[in-house]
């Protein structure tokens, strides 16, 4: 009996054994089936590419349900999204039915859990969106009768750590929604079923057109949800809803038929208190917000009620209102007192059009300082008719006894407001001014902004501006930014419909500064890039788009102007910028030691391709200078780089910019005189030294020119130098040629030796030049300087060649004449009197080669002068080859006649 147990035992154990070796065996066996199959299934239903790292199968965590786990999960757009990743998760996991693994209805999925990921939703111009990745019904065939791959059993869905981005290129609206996690409980699987949900966001930010609506805004929503799937329809009720430091609640329900949303939402409000509305400001909210005392009366009412599809919103209503607020800082000495607020948005339904803002009063005492406004905005689309009135004073140097300012700030000044508006934006669109109200006047005194933060402090010690519906006048401006300063007055034109909606702005503007670095304003606090060259940190310069709708005269004159690594002084222009350029009138300015005059544009018209068009005038500039501040010249002009002294040039220049404002060489068009009276070249120059060491004389280094004097252009990324005579020590070259905008040359030319040298007609000898700068190939044109060697000699070797082929014709014709009575004979004596007359031309031109041999005695010459004899020979050779060659023609004639 006990071996009948014992038995028994051992075959439980051995099934329960086996069991447990199947549910580690089994997902082992078929976790690549399910990946190859999943894989294959989504990427065929989707326009998208998925992909995942890994994948593992467990049939034990979850049992009897399998659980599927995924690692690096991803959804990458395609064509026009090429490059944006929809979705980016570390984990995904998946809770199954274990025995639809398996069947051929596909999986039952009842949870999801997914960690740690991003989203990003982009939205084009044109409206495509990069996650419309579900083609619509007419792209895939849809077999009704076929069962669905996925079936959807749900309890349980949970997503942590999970960052959304948003952009919208057709709204111009991005969003940042980051550390969401939301746990969700219910059976999805039933008609209807209570949702438990409990929703944390750690930061919501929102932007419309670049203005920052939101900033940080945290987010706790816990609701239980009546959920009618059949319906579509969910009940809201017991539910907390914290927007930063905010409790609110909302009752009502949302119904989703179709495309359209309709509801029947009310806001509940009771519990908000004034410190708890502060938390909506971000700066208060951020800083010691724990500490913060507050009290006053709150009211904050509001309800959604209708439908929303398309361009048809339902109506809402919200409503807040603080009586008699005040807070303060414990440590701080000071408080806001007395605010007042009362605001009202409302909308009818139906458009956004019909929306009404009215904030009626909006008024606070700081520090004894009263300020007040009021503002008022209706038909906001369609044509925006607002209403807006400030006044009061700030002063900035109490901020800090009622605000704890970060450490390192400092703020001070008197900020002094009067401003009063109203109308409609048609009045601006038609330039009906007289039907629009608006004016007052802004004065700053004495302000201080320094922020620990920010670089460069702001000081303004006056500025007053003074406008109405027409212009804005400023009176007087003097600001200080860093060790910056501008001074300026004038007045502008249409400011208001400028900044409402970006009109063409106008104006007459005056500023002065005795110092001011542009390189201070390049680039913003995100784009700025800093390259190190050596030990001195340079700005990484970007594009300077100007923009098409100004149209301002600005007369400056700066005593100190920088820009990139050029200093300037005493700089004096008229600039005018008018749809997208910069035009520049009479510059005038000290630069790199001398004087620079400019005129000419700079336009951004094609902010892809910006080009500038100037003509230049410099005068006594400095080679060390401008080599040191231009950057493009010691690209294209190395060669400054070795020359010392001074140099005036006229030039006209057309060129294209690149990305970093430097010039595109390749279609830059330039044309000018370059002169110098006494240049130095500056230790050794490689070009030079070859040139000497071809032609085995003396270094050409240190040396001092004279009198230089050249003209050039600038086309398809080439320099061409007209040629120009260069007096270098007692040699004097005469060179011109082409100059690579890639640092290659070439150029020929000619070098005369000196007379001490006594080379007679060896004095002037030929020469090329290519390569680049840096590595020259030099060689010496024999060619060309035998031409003109032998231009005496070989007049002299001809006139005798001619002379022996005019005696030998002569001979020729006489043995011709004989040769009617003995052919034959003739024949001979006229080969026989050929060959006597080739040889003695070949020892003539022998004998002259040889003399001219002899009379050089300088290695170059001599070496010149063998190259000269073997080309008399090789004349001389062809002339005996044509006489002998004419005889034996005359020879075979005198034999037919005969």
């Amino acid at each position: 009996m006990k071996s009948k147990k014992k038995k028994i035992g051992l075959i439980s154990l051995a099934i329960v054994g086996g069991i447990l070796a199947l549910l580690i065996i089994l997902p082992i066996v078929f976790k690549d089936k399910i990946k190859e199959i999943a894989l294959k299934e989504v990427n065929k239903q989707l326009k998208a590419d998925v992909g995942f790292d890994k994948l593992s199968v467990s049939l034990i965590k979850n049992f009897p349900n399998a659980s599927i786990s995924v690692k690096d999960l991803y959804v990458a757009g395609r064509d026009d999204f090429a490059g944006d990743t929809l979705l980016a998760t570390k984990s995904l996991t998946v809770v199954v039915n274990m025995g639809s693994i398996f069947s051929a209805d596909g999986f039952e999925i009842k949870k999801f859990v997914i960690d740690d990921t991003k989203i990003f939703a982009h939205q084009l111009e044109d409206g495509r969106a990069n996650w419309e990745i579900v083609p619509e019904s007419d792209e895939i065939e849809i077999d009704d009768d076929a069962p669905s791959a996925f079936s959807l059993q749900l309890k349980d869905v949970r997503l942590t750590n999970t960052n959304i981005t948003f952009v919208s290129d057709t709204a111009k609206m991005a969003a940042t929604i980051n550390d969401i996690n939301l746990k969700l409980n219910g059976d999805f699987t039933a008609d209807n079923t209570l949702l438990k949900t409990n929703l944390n966001i750690g930061a919501i930010s929102f932007w419309d057109d670049g203005l920052r609506l939101a900033h940080n805004l945290s987010l706790d929503f816990k609701a239980d949800i009546e959920a009618y799937f059949n319906e579509s329809k969910y009940v809201l009720a017991n539910n907390e809803i914290n927007i930063n430091a905010i409790p609110l609640s909302i009752n009502g329900w949302v119904q989703m038929p179709d495309d359209a949303i309709d509801m029947d939402l009310v806001l509940n409000a009771e519990k908000v208190d004034f410190k708890s509305l502060l938390s909506l400001v971000p700066a208060i909210y951020s800083s010691e917000f724990d500490k913060l005392t507050a009290d006053g009366n709150v009211s904050l009412t509001g309800f959604l009620k209708g439908n929303m599809e398309g361009d048809v919103f339902p109506s809402f209503d919200f409503k807040l209102n603080v009586d008699n607020g005040r807070f303060s800082y414990p440590d701080l000495p000071k408080s806001i007192d007395n605010v007042q607020v009362a605001s009202h948005i409302s909308n009818a339904g139906g458009s956004l059009d019909n929306t009404v803002v009215d904030v009626s009063k909006l008024s606070f005492n700081m520090g004894g300082n009263p300020f007040s406004a009021k503002l008022n905005v209706s038909h906001p689309i369609s044509n925006m008719n607002f209403l807006f009135v400030a006044d009061g004073k700030l002063d900035l140097g109490m901020i800090k006894d009622v605000y704890p300012l970060e450490k390192g700030t400092e703020l001070n000044g008197l900020l002094t407001m009067n401003i009063d508006a109203a109308g409609k934006m048609s009045y601006l669109e038609n330039e009906r001014y007289e039907d629009f109200k608006f004016g007052g006047n802004i004065n700053v005194k004495d302000m201080l902004v320094d922020i620990a933060d920010v670089e460069k402090g702001i000081a303004v010690s006056n500025a007053n501006f003074i406008f109405n519906d027409r212009y804005l006048d400023l009176a007087d401006l003097n600001v200080k930014i860093g060790e910056n300063d501008l001074r300026g007055t004038g007045k502008v034109e249409n400011y208001l419909a400028y900044a409402l909606r970006n009109s063409t702005l106008k104006g007459d503007l005056t500023i002065q500064s005795n110092y001011f670095n542009l390189n201070d304003f390049m680039s913003s606090e995100e784009a700025e890039e800093v390259k190190k060259d050596s030990d001195t940190a340079k700005v990484s310069l970007s594009v300077i788009e100007v923009p098409k709708n100004l149209n301002i005269t600005l007369n400056g004159n700066f005593k100190k102007l920088i820009f990139d690594e050029m200093n300037l002084e005493n700089a004096e222009a008229q600039l005018h910028v008018v749809d997208g350029e910069l035009k520049i009138n009479k510059m005038n300015v000290n630069a790199f030691g001398g004087t620079m005059a400019l005129n000419g544009k700079y336009s951004t018209k094609n902010p892809s391709e910006p080009n500038v068009d100037f003509d230049v005038d410099l005068k006594q500039i400095s080679f060390a200078e401008i080599m040191s501040q231009v950057e493009s010249l010691r690209k294209f002009a190395p060669i400054f780089s070795m020359l010392d002294g001074r140099f005036d040039t006229k030039l006209s220049l057309n060129t294209l910019l690149s990305g970093d404002m430097m010039p595109i060489l390749t279609s830059m068009l330039s044309s000018g005189s370059f002169k110098a009276e006494l240049v130095t070249l500056k230790g050794d120059n490689n070009v030079l030294s070859e040139l000497a060491s071809k032609l085995k004389i003396e270094k050409l280094s240190n040396i001092s020119l004279k009198d230089l004097a050249l003209s050039f252009a600038i086309k398809d990324g080439m320099v061409e130098t007209k040629p120009f005579n260069l007096n270098i020590k007692d040699y004097n070259l005469n060179i011109g040629g082409l100059t690579g905008l890639d640092q290659s040359i070439k150029y020929t030319g000619s070098i005369k030796m000196p007379d001490k040298l006594n080379l007679k007609q060896f004095q002037t000898i030929g020469f090329k030049i290519g390569g680049t700068f840096k590595d020259p190939k030099v060689e010496l044109d024999l060619k060309g300087t035998l031409d003109n060697i032998l231009s005496g000699e070989k007049d002299k070797v001809m006139d005798k060649v001619d002379s022996m082929k005019d005696q030998l014709t002569d001979k020729a014709t006489d043995a011709a004449d004989k040769a009617k009575q003995e052919a034959q004979k003739r024949a001979e004596q006229i080969m026989e009197q050929a060959n006597k007359q080739s040889e003695r031309l070949l020892n003539v031109a022998k004998a002259q080669g040889d003399s001219i041999i002899n009379k050089a005695k300088n290695p170059v010459a001599k070496g010149l002068a063998k190259k000269a004899a073997e080309e008399l020979l090789k004349q001389a050779q062809k002339q005996s080859d044509a006489i002998t060659e004419k005889a034996k023609i005359e020879a075979e004639q005198a034999t037919k006649n005969e």
